[in-house]
């Protein structure tokens, strides 16, 4: 019997030591893995992170991470370095966010890039966008028969925010030689008549207009213009334009110098990084002044930027005044293809973007056009283009 009982207290005492020294001693739990996260920025922009890095720069093992680049004014986000951990969305070439989880020691690094370029002459200033370069991309469209689907591959440049105006035309050119001005064409009421497209102009004014423009931005003896008189190898000028030459031109990356776009160029940046019919939008009155009365132009042109820029940033590339290409257009069945292609051959020219007067159809940012290049009317202007 006191063996029984002996029994009984020791194994109680066995029982509540091992829960005394359960509770006062608790099984250790294992150590969360931590990693270190290291996030900067690059000149021209900032970086922030969702949440907030900690004080030890440490982040649990699993935690998703939203990391966010701002670019400063005039520039933008150009690429990402992320080096380990998983990226699950962005951080690609311009993206402006990385969503990250953190399973290993992160460094991520952004990098800024320029983005757009003011320019003055005398009280008028306009803008270029840049234009990164790109290989191998789809143009064309085939529903349109004479714009099948092609590849090209472009150099970087720069391309106008807007058309160029009838005010900045005047400051170049020292007329103004458009339709649209006077009491018995008015802009719109809140619209500026100067900054209205420069219109009723021939291919080769502008070309004549670029050299002249290259020369007020850069001064009367640069070398950076682009366009020469194919006969004695001068710097085309506004009587060589009046004479209808045609002048020598090749894309010179080393010159700064004004010039028409390619086809290629001005299809590429119209489509503004995106898939719509217009040039940022498939509601053709959200970017694109057209149609006379049936459409939203009233029988006229408009002030430039009153309507949604595309993708890229580019206002009006559908409607508004066509705009004329540099290239010939005896490819006008298909147009060039190939790294940095120039249709080069034919009198007629290339138009593009279609006008205030034309239907839908013209303003489809595929559609394409040809006109002789002597040939002028009050719904047809430019574009600039350059190389920085």
């Amino acid at each position: 019997m006191k063996k029984d009982v002996f029994r009984v207290f020791t194994l109680m005492f066995v029982v509540l030591a091992f829960a005394f020294f359960t509770i006062a001693c608790p099984t250790p739990e294992p150590e969360v893995e931590k990693f270190s996260v290291s996030v900067e920025a690059g000149e021209f922009g900032s970086v922030s992170v969702s949440p907030e890095i900690p004080e030890d720069g440490k982040f649990e093992k699993g935690t998703e991470l939203t990391i966010t680049a701002t670019a400063d004014e005039n520039y933008k986000v150009d690429s990402w370095t992320i080096t380990g951990s998983s990226v699950t969305s962005g951080g690609e070439k311009g993206d402006t966010t990385a969503v990250v989880v953190v399973n290993s020691n992160l460094n991520v690094e952004v990098f800024f890039t320029l983005s757009q370029k003011s320019f003055s002459v005398g009280e008028v200033s306009f803008l270029m966008k840049k234009i990164d370069e790109v290989e191998n991309t789809t143009l064309g469209d085939n529903g349109q028969s004479n714009n099948l689907e092609h590849t090209v591959t472009l150099s970087e440049y720069w391309i106008g925010e807007t058309e160029v105006t009838q005010e900045l035309w005047e400051e170049v050119m020292g007329s103004n030689p458009s339709y649209s001005q006077g009491d018995s064409h008015l802009p719109d009421p809140g619209e500026v008549q100067e900054k209205r497209p420069v219109e009723n102009i021939n291919w080769f004014d502008c070309i004549a207009f670029c050299n002249k423009l290259t020369k007020k931005v850069y001064g009367e003896d640069t070398e950076e213009c682009l366009y020469y008189d194919s006969g004695d190898n001068s710097v085309y000028t506004v009587e060589d334009a009046t004479a209808e030459k045609v002048p020598s031109f090749e894309i010179n990356s080393t010159k700064k110098g004004f010039r028409l776009p390619t086809e290629a160029e001005w299809e590429y940046a119209a489509k503004g990084g995106e898939d719509y019919t217009y040039s940022g939008s498939d509601d053709i009155n959200a970017v694109a002044w057209w149609g006379n009365s049936s459409g939203n132009s009233n029988s006229k042109t408009h002030q430039v930027k009153k309507l949604a820029a595309n993708g890229y940033g580019l206002y009006d590339m559908s409607g508004n005044v066509w705009e004329w290409c540099f290239d010939s257009c005896v490819e006008i069945f298909q147009p060039a293809s190939g790294d940095n292609p120039v249709g080069s051959s034919g009198s007629a020219r290339v138009r593009r973007g279609g006008a205030f007067g034309d239907d839908s159809n013209s303003c489809v940012l595929a559609f394409r056009r040809d006109r002789g290049a002597s040939s002028y009317f009050n719904g047809l202007g430019l574009r600039l283009v350059a190389r920085f």
